[in-house]
Order: structure tokens, then sequence, then C-alpha cells
């Protein structure tokens, strides 16, 4: 190679991993939303194709972006709305069923000097902890609004050139095509496996012990079905926590049928949804070895909290693909190059010994 193009090859290199730093630098406060909008992209891709193919759009990919959008946050929106006021009203009723006429004062008169100077400090303590919380929320309304607006442009404009993008990367990968493609192939795969595979398992293992929770007369039951919701993301564990303790208390209680029908529920019912459901939605690209799958999560949940359930499983799954590339493309001819070296390091050694 000339020496003059070797310079040039070496400052262009320079440069552009000075420019790549530069450009984290820039985006850093807002690499949380920018990565959802990514993962957003890739599990809305279906429903974004669904609406390109509808005659009225006419190929028109930006209106087709924004309406996946809107539909998918209107279909967020309002049952999280109706969900919230039907478990706001279970907490306040549960809170007024609570009896406190057995709750005596004691030694009111001899202490009220000291109950009226610690309630003095805990008023002036609870003005400045609300004018705090007031500034917190007015900073965090003004930060997530700045995220939302981030959040859509990313999605709208980005959603139709996905592919090409994804091409050009490829196309420009030190790795190669083909390596760069399967990188992205398992990692597209992980993705859309995660949100298949534990949110909407979850929501469905939710709403069928609701619905047993409530055959149980159980009065909240509408706010152990949120709880047992989220407990559903967990692994191996997850709602059995709950339906433990609540058929424990039911026992306790003498209401022995409540007990078995939330039991029968659990690992009748909702248990299996999850064997059944689980093969189904989870993507052969994404297939890891159930160990690695739960560390990713926790590790991930652990470092980065929500979006550590993505975080955690691609990292491990791009670690474990790494080491396949490693072992089926590069191992071998490594290995070889190694034994040449040893071998010549030897022949040298002796000659010098001769």
């Amino acid at each position: 190679m000339n020496r003059n193009l070797l310079s040039q090859r070496v400052f262009f290199l320079i440069v552009f991993l000075l420019l790549i730093v530069l450009a984290f630098l820039i985006l850093k406060p807002f690499m949380s939303v920018i990565i959802l909008a990514l993962t957003s992209i890739i599990v809305l891709k279906p429903l974004f194709s669904w609406f390109m193919d509808l005659s009225w759009i006419k190929g028109r990919s930006r209106l087709a972006a924004s309406l996946t959008l809107v539909l998918v946050f209107v279909l967020i929106l309002v049952p999280v709305y109706f969900l919230g006021s039907v478990l706001i009203s279970q907490i306040s009723t549960f809170i007024t069923t609570i009896d406190l006429s057995g709750i005596e004062v004691l030694n009111l008169d001899e202490n009220l000097e000291t109950w009226v100077y610690g309630a003095e400090r805990t008023v002036q303590s609870s003005i400045s902890q609300a004018v705090q919380a007031f500034a917190a929320i007015g900073s965090s309304v003004l930060q997530i609004f700045v995220d939302a607006i981030i959040f859509v442009i990313i999605f709208v404009t980005l959603m139709p050139e996905f592919d090409n993008t994804v091409s050009q990367v490829e196309d420009i990968s030190p790795l190669g095509k083909e390596i760069s493609k399967l990188y992205y192939t398992k990692t597209t795969a992980m993705v859309s496996s995660m949100f298949k595979g534990i949110f909407i398992i979850a929501i469905l293992q939710g709403l069928i012990m609701g619905i047993f929770y409530w055959l149980a007369g159980m009065n909240l039951w509408f706010l152990f079905m949120i709880i047992s919701m989220f407990l559903a993301v967990i692994p191996i564990v997850g709602i059995s926590w709950l339906v433990l303790l609540l058929s424990a208390v039911a026992i306790l209680q003498g209401n022995v049928s409540a007990a078995i029908i939330i039991l029968i529920g659990f690992y009748g019912v909702a248990n299996w949804v999850d064997v059944f459901l689980r093969p189904r939605l989870v993507s052969k690209d994404a297939y890891m070895n159930f160990a690695l799958v739960l560390l990713g999560i926790l590790g991930g949940v652990a470092w980065a909290g929500f979006l550590g359930l993505f975080y955690g499983p691609v990292i491990m799954l791009l670690l474990v693909t790494t080491v396949q590339i490693y072992s089926e493309r590069y191992a071998r001819v490594d290995v070889e190059v190694i034994q040449d070296y040893i071998k010549k390091d030897g022949v040298t050694e002796q000659s010098d010994m001769n």
C-alpha cells in the first residue's frame, strides 16, 4: 500500500474514532431514550408493515410510522388509565375499611407540649419536603417532555429507513456483511422474544389470576391482579410468591375453598400459559441457556433498571454469538498460527544451542 495512502487511512481512522467518542458524549444524556426508541422500532416493525400494506396509506411511510405510534399509545394509555382508576378506588376502599376505633391516646395532657413541638417540626419538615418534591416533579415533567419529543422524532423518522440504515451499517462494518447480519438477526430476535416472552405472557397470567382471585371472593382481587402482572415478569418464581402467601392467609382465616381456587388458578391454568406460549413466542435465533437468560435479566435490571430487562439478555446473547463465531471461523486459524510460532521458536532455540 502507498505510504501516503496508508497515512491518510490512519488519519481518517483517528478522526472517525474521535467523532464517535464526541458523538457519544453529546448523545449520552439521551442514550436511554434512543435505545428505547430503537427497541420500539424492532418490536413494532410488524405493525408498521401492516399499515404500509393498507391501500389508503399509498406508501406514505411517515404516515404509517405515525399511525403505529398513535395506536400503541392509545392501546397503552387507555388501559393504564382504566387500571389506575380501579386500582385507586380499591385502595381507597381498603383504607376506609380500616378500623381505628381501638386505638387509644394515653397521657395526652401530660405530653401536650412535647406533642405540639413535635407536630410543628413535622409540619415544617413536610412543607420543606413538599417544596422539594414539587421542584423535582417540575424538573421530571420537563425531562419527560423532552425525552418524549426525542422518542417520537427518532421513531417516526427512523422507522421507514430502518432496513436501509441497517443494510448500510452492514456494508461498512469491518466484520463483514455476513457476520454483521448475524449479529443484527440475533439482537432483533432477542428483543422481540423478550417482549413477547415476558410482557405478553405476564399480562395474560395476571389477567387469569385476577379471574381466580375474583372467583375466590377476594375484596382486593383487582389489586392482586396488577401485582401478579408485575411479579410474572420475574423468572422462575414470579406469581408463586403471592399465590402461596394468599393461599396461606385464606387457610388461616378458615377459607379453605378460596385457597384451593387460587392454587388451581395458578398451578392448573396460569402456569401452563408460560409452558405453551413461550416456545411459540420465542424465536429460535434467540435461544440461549436459561441460566444465562436469568443472569442477563437480573444483572441487566440491577445495572440499568427497567430497560435492563432487554439490555442484559441481548448482551449475553451477543457474547455467546461472538464465542460461537470465533470458534467456527477464527479459532482453528489462530491455533495453527500459534502452533507454527511455537515450532519456529523451538527450531530457533535448537539452532542457537547447536
